[in-house]
């Protein structure tokens, strides 16, 4: 091969590099916003828009409901559920397990009905700056208790890092632990 082919050759190879990384760098680029987009769409990553005016409202009842059962006040999580159920813009997956709780006899009753309003307040405020998930970690939990009755129950959501667990109630007010801390976002 004489040298004009060769130099043909070898600029055609560096052409051909160079097109290969612009490649490279669209296919980085396409593969990191569909990662980032899966990662909104399973929730993972929420979108960031601010909570409206009715889940603040909706909130607000929750963690009122959340206190009450805490500290075994079986009447003023009822009044809370009640008037969290009546809020007219709220979603069903909010307002139903409400007027459970609104309705329910005992306070083993009430913090059944909880953990759907939990789980649903949980995902609402997921992401959110301001709002702790808060969990029973049974291994290293603050207020060790025989058969712990927390594997029944769900995570719950506060704003204060003081735990008040609505699941146990006074005799163990304290169990439980910061899971995700959404504060320092």
């Amino acid at each position: 091969m004489n040298k004009r082919a060769k130099a043909q050759q070898g600029q055609a190879a560096i052409e051909a590099a160079k097109v290969w990384r612009q490649v490279r760098w669209i296919l980085i680029g396409v593969f990191a916003t569909v990662f980032v987009t899966g990662l909104f769409l399973t929730g993972i990553l929420p979108p960031r828009k601010k909570l409206t005016p009715t889940d603040l409202a909706v909130f607000a009842q929750y963690d009122a409901i959340r206190h009450a059962l805490a500290n075994e006040q079986l009447d003023e999580a009822r009044r809370a559920a009640e008037t969290l159920a009546a809020i007219a813009d709220a979603k069903p997956i909010y307002t139903d397990p409400a007027k459970s709780v609104s309705g329910s006899d005992s306070l083993a009753a009430a913090r059944e009905h909880l953990v759907p309003l939990s789980e649903a307040i949980v995902a609402l405020t997921r992401g959110r700056t301001g709002y702790l998930v808060m969990h029973c970690a049974m291994q290293g939990c603050p207020e060790p208790c025989e058969n712990c009755p927390m594997d029944r129950y769900s995570a719950w959501m506060q704003t204060s890092r003081e735990v008040e667990n609505p699941y146990m109630g006074l005799k163990h007010i304290k169990c439980g632990i910061v899971s995700l801390d959404q504060s320092a976002r």
